[in-house]
Order: structure tokens, then sequence, then C-alpha cells
């Protein structure tokens, strides 16, 4: 099964992972789940505008990009802004 939008096509596993990320994501907060959906956005974009604008139509993956930037903003939101906040906490400067 696939997702179609004029000449652009993504599987339907695609979104199946997608949304199992920002779900787990979820779990942990909105921030998370948040900087998790803005990871697999900005990896999703490029893809589909390579694909848009390549004249002769290429089969190429889309949960590379899309997913190891997902991991990586959550990765970066779970410990550096959560330290951060934690940190801003203890000296009564951010509540």
């Amino acid at each position: 099964m696939t997702f179609s939008s004029g000449t652009l096509e993504l599987g339907l596993g695609d979104f199946i992972v997608y949304s199992t990320l920002i779900g787990y994501s979820a779990s942990a907060g909105l921030g998370a789940a948040l900087a998790s959906y803005l990871g697999v956005t900005a990896g999703l974009v490029p893809t589909m505008l390579h694909l848009a604008l390549v004249e002769h139509r290429t089969i190429v993956p889309a949960l590379p990009a899309s997913i190891a930037l997902g991991m990586v903003l959550l990765a970066g939101q779970r410990w550096m802004v959560r330290l951060l906040a934690h940190e801003l906490a203890s000296c009564s400067l951010f509540i």
C-alpha cells in the first residue's frame, strides 16, 4: 500500500515507522514528541524535494534521513534540554 500525491509515493510502512517513533517519543513528554516530529519532517522534506525535482523517476528510501534526524533531535531534547531545565530549576532561574 502506498500514499501518492501526484508523482510522489510513500509506502504505508514509512508512515507506520514515523508514527511509532513519534508515539514512543510522546511517552517522554510533549517536548520529546515535538522534537521527533520536527526531525521526521525535516528529513522527509529533502527526500520529497529530491523526488519531485529529479527528471527521471527513481526510488529513494524515505526512512533513513527522517528516522536519523528524528532520533538525533529526540536524543538532544532528552539529554541537553532536560539537563538544562533541571540545572536552571536548581538555581531557581527556571520555574
